[in-house]
């Protein structure tokens, strides 16, 4: 249900992969962001660290699949994304 506005628990971040599409990621603020930095006083734009692991890996690039089900719009799960966006 499209309520036309902000839902209150949820957040939308955004994950660039490493060809620079952007892909939107909606879920629940406790599950994107178990850091509790999403605060309403939080100063934006925030960059988050999601839960995921690595499924492969090169000299550029990582390959990595969200955890908890989550997903963007389509119901993707995994992406590459730039070695130096993937913390350790």
């Amino acid at each position: 249900m499209d309520r036309g506005g902000p839902v209150p628990g949820l957040v939308e971040c955004h994950l660039i992969a490493a060809d620079g599409t952007v892909h939107a990621i909606v879920d629940k603020t406790p599950v994107l962001d178990a850091a509790d930095r999403l605060r309403p006083d939080a100063v934006h734009p925030i960059s988050l660290e999601l839960d995921r692991r690595v499924v492969a890996e090169t000299a550029a690039t990582v390959d990595i699949e969200l955890a908890h089900g989550v997903t963007d719009g389509s119901g993707r799960a995994r992406f590459r994304v730039a070695r130096d966006h993937v913390t350790r």
